[in-house]
């Protein structure tokens, strides 16, 4: 009777844990050995002035890292255009991005027709977030969304840009950009302040190649942490 009752002990363990490998250990999504980053801006994100997403790409390669880059910037665009980009364009179901990066404003600040309001250039930010957040997600991973502060102008080298242009940098679209990533849970990564004491690497609106090089580093720190894997 006691060995009957052993058995049939021992055939509910094995049962059990036949169940919970199924039903567990098989369900569970498999661990994420590589991540996609889509870096979303304007000329700031991709542009021939020195492209920081190509050095992103490298600085992830060289720490061993399984990370692809991917730009998906538009050069010269407002908060506005860039969301019409994004309502016509299949970017983000095409990459199906882990990570993203989000740095846009410094065309908004602009003195000719691409001149925009603080209030529009939230209510843009905020549509564009929400696009952002109702894209599918991987299916391994939640996705985790940067936006980042946009860099000072020290000098207006171009004739779009004047001394209005420096004061909204400051006073209008840094300060929005840090309320948009407090209230709609984002990470913030603050280019602005990251520049602020690096004039040489910022002659105009765009950095110098070391500029580039030096912002690409900077956001590199503040994803590696969000990014599973060895440094070699």
């Amino acid at each position: 009777m006691k060995r009957k009752l052993f058995l049939t002990i021992e055939l509910v363990a094995a049962v059990l844990i036949v169940a919970v490998y199924f039903f567990v250990i098989k369900s569970a999504p498999p661990r994420l050995n590589y991540y996609k980053v889509l870096c979303m801006g304007d000329s700031l994100t991709e542009s021939s002035y020195g492209q920081y997403t190509r050095n992103l790409k490298r600085l992830f390669k060289a720490g061993g890292f399984k990370v692809n880059v991917y730009p998906a910037a538009r050069p010269g665009n407002t908060s506005g255009q860039y969301l019409e980009y994004l309502r016509k364009s299949n970017i983000l179901a095409k990459i199906n991005p882990h990570i993203l990066v989000l740095m846009l404003g410094s065309n908004d600040v602009r003195i000719d027709g691409d001149n925009t309001p603080l209030p529009r250039f939230e209510k843009n930010m905020r549509e564009i977030i929400k696009i952002i957040k109702s894209s599918k997600n991987p299916a391994t991973s939640k996705k985790i969304v940067f936006i980042a502060t946009i860099p000072p102008i020290f000098n207006c080298d171009l004739p779009t840009f004047d001394e209005t242009s420096q004061r909204r940098v400051k006073e209008e679209i840094v300060p929005a950009v840090k309320k948009l990533a407090k209230e709609e849970e984002l990470y913030l990564i603050d280019v602005f302040d990251f520049f602020r004491d690096k004039p040489g690497l910022l002659p105009g609106i765009h950095p110098t190649k070391e500029g580039y090089r030096a912002l690409a580093e900077f956001i590199f720190k503040e994803i590696r942490p969000f990014v599973k894997g060895s440094e070699k």
